[in-house]
């Protein structure tokens, strides 16, 4: 009987581990889904000489004060935000005026900033932003020149993934 305890304690370690380490080592800069789930559809927004595809299912509002954003019906939500930029920039740069802006300590909303991150096969900045206590937003930074485009993608209320969007999004980002 004693063996047989520890068998089953050394199982819920090895189990418990394996899942540990998974949800460790994911950062905003490691892919999070396969391409298989990656959404089929999609349409063109524009915003200020940058264009991103979209689900083409989803509810997207007007550009406004640099912003577009993407609401599925389940709470899923991509915000693409463009900042242009007062000179041509790189992504070190746009880094550490970043990390210089964001607040720190017991205000601190951001986490996680990854100014060399790869995510859907680009070189982005990366971080999460914790809107509340049940509300986390995964932001991908593009900088190109003088566009600094910002890609935040949201989980909804149901299980349905996100990161599939997210990518397609991300991926997409282009300047005119």
């Amino acid at each position: 009987r004693p063996r047989r305890l520890v068998v089953a304690a050394l199982m819920c370690v090895i189990l418990l581990g394996g899942i540990g380490a998974i949800v460790a080592t994911w950062s905003p800069g490691t892919r999070a889904s396969p391409r298989c789930c990656e959404p089929s559809e999609t349409r063109t927004a524009t915003l200020d000489g940058v264009s991103v595809a979209l689900p083409a299912s989803w509810e997207v509002t007007a550009p406004t004060d640099g912003r577009v954003v993407a609401r599925a019906q389940d709470g899923r939500r991509v915000t693409i935000v463009h900042r242009a930029l007062p000179a041509p920039s790189d992504r070190d740069a746009v880094a550490l005026d970043l990390a210089a802006d964001l607040p720190h300590g017991d205000e601190a909303r951001v986490t996680g900033l990854e100014p060399r991150a790869r995510y859907a096969g680009r070189e982005v900045i990366g971080y999460r932003e914790h809107v509340a206590a049940d509300r986390l937003v995964l932001w991908f930074v593009v900088v190109d020149g003088i566009h600094q485009v910002s890609v935040g993608c949201e989980a909804g209320r149901t299980a349905a993934p996100i990161a599939p969007h997210c990518e397609r999004t991300v991926e997409s980002v282009r300047v005119r």
